[in-house]
């Protein structure tokens, strides 16, 4: 079963893995995107995220018709009534390294200072690729979702160590504690984030503590000193998201990857249980 809960969502879209990678570096736009199109993915996370909620029901999430649009859908009257808008979810990586992102003038350049820099994003995208690299949001129109809010804002740019610690904010009681640059998208999807009562439950929920959480802190990949001794790192004057140096660049690499082998050991036992992998 091992071989197995390691599937490479890539396979879905095209069998040869080095291949798909090749034109995915080449040009991202030109591959059919594995968060909305592999089957797999989606299958493997309707039964992962299928847990008990701190209150006590069953998030059982249901494989929507048009992956693009209803991708999961959770149908729960006490939450969301008869609004199937609010209760649809999406997938999204959890893992970056901003190479989709043109640098701007003022940014580090790394295909320009990276040694190996293409071998080094191959191994980066097929280790992506597997269920560890991949978490659900909810997804709507009006206002933009998670998903899209996280990657347009300048201060985030699809980092999720800072986009965690935009959640964990969200759970502050103190309103001046909840303030963040994804405030008023996570405030749009109140209803889903009082789902888990608190950050803590809602790491444990999406297996995520241990790894960018250790005890209700985040464990910022890079830049983690901006947001130390009660500091908000996103009113630093030189606070950015990307890395600005090649020392930089190498760490968010190498934590990253070392994220992903520790969320998929997280998942093994529930993966193993999915019809899907039982073939």
């Amino acid at each position: 079963m091992a071989h197995k809960l390691m599937f490479n969502f890539i396979k879905d879209i095209d069998e040869d893995i080095d291949r798909f990678v090749e034109q995915y570096l080449n040009n991202r736009d030109d591959v059919p995107d594995i968060d909305t199109y592999s089957e797999t993915l989606r299958k493997c996370q309707q039964c992962v995220y299928r847990r008990t909620l701190p209150n006590g029901e069953l998030f059982d999430l249901q494989i929507g018709n048009n992956p693009e649009y209803d991708y999961l859908y959770w149908f729960s009257p006490n939450y969301y009534g008869n609004d199937l808008e609010k209760s649809r979810f999406a997938s999204d990586s959890i893992v970056n390294m901003q190479e989709r992102y043109a640098p701007q003038e003022k940014e580090f350049i790394p295909d320009k200072n990276i040694k190996h820099y293409k071998n080094k994003l191959k191994k980066y995208v097929r280790a992506a690729s597997t269920i560890g690299g991949e978490i659900i949001f909810p997804k709507h129109k009006y206002p933009i979702s998670v998903n899209m809010a996280r990657g347009r804002n300048h201060k985030i740019k699809d980092r999720f160590d800072l986009t965690l610690e935009c959640i964990r904010r969200f759970y502050e009681k103190s309103e001046s504690k909840r303030q963040s640059p994804l405030y008023d998208v996570l405030k749009a999807d109140e209803k889903f984030f009082n789902l888990f009562k608190d950050f803590d439950n809602y790491v444990k929920f999406f297996y995520l503590d241990g790894s960018y959480v250790q005890g209700g802190k985040i464990k910022f990949f890079i830049g983690g000193d901006m947001f130390e001794d009660g500091k908000d790192g996103f009113e630093h004057p030189e606070f950015s998201p990307f890395p600005k140096n090649t020392t930089e660049w190498n760490r968010l690499y190498r934590k990253q990857l070392k994220y992903l082998k520790k969320r998929n050991k997280q998942i093994r036992k529930k993966i193993s249980k999915c019809p899907i992998l039982a073939k």
